[in-house]
């Protein structure tokens, strides 16, 4: 894992576990995310009950009530680990972002058809390009998996 071009990033052990650290690959975690989608069930095998999965995607401040630390825009609402984001052209997404030293993650999907993408990136720095890069890049994976599904 890389910090930033050329600086490589040590093993880490989570400090900020409870708040995370989630350690898995894109297969996965692909699993894991078509069981939200699938409303619990993956591939014919309950892996959350139904109920569970409606809590964890029920928006839980009303617009303006989201705690001060968190960042809100009137383009999101925040679920339980989930958040809602409405995209420039006034589509809804559901899904998961996060990231530590040496690692990007986006994890999004529409609730309407379940099309979705995941991107995992083995770097992190506090540069604005590359946040906006890793940004257009999961934007870019989303209309592709949209305009792909049948």
């Amino acid at each position: 894992m890389h910090v930033s071009f050329n600086t490589i990033c040590g093993d880490r052990g989570l400090v900020t576990w409870p708040d995370g650290g989630l350690r898995t690959n894109v297969t996965d975690l692909g699993r894991f995310f078509g069981a939200i989608i699938g409303g619990g069930q993956f591939q014919g095998t309950r892996i959350l009950q139904e109920e569970t999965v409606k809590t964890m995607l029920t928006p839980q401040f009303a617009q303006g009530q989201v705690m001060e630390v968190v960042e809100e825009d009137e383009s999101q609402q925040q679920a339980i680990t989930w958040v809602y984001r409405t995209l420039s052209d006034g589509s809804t997404v559901t899904g998961h972002s996060g990231g530590d030293p040496g690692v990007i993650t986006h994890a999004y999907y529409f609730p309407g058809t379940g099309a979705g993408a995941i991107l995992l990136v083995n770097t992190s720095s506090d540069s604005e390009t590359l946040g906006l890069a890793v940004r257009d890049m999961i934007r870019a994976l989303l209309i592709r998996a949209r305009n792909e599904q049948v």
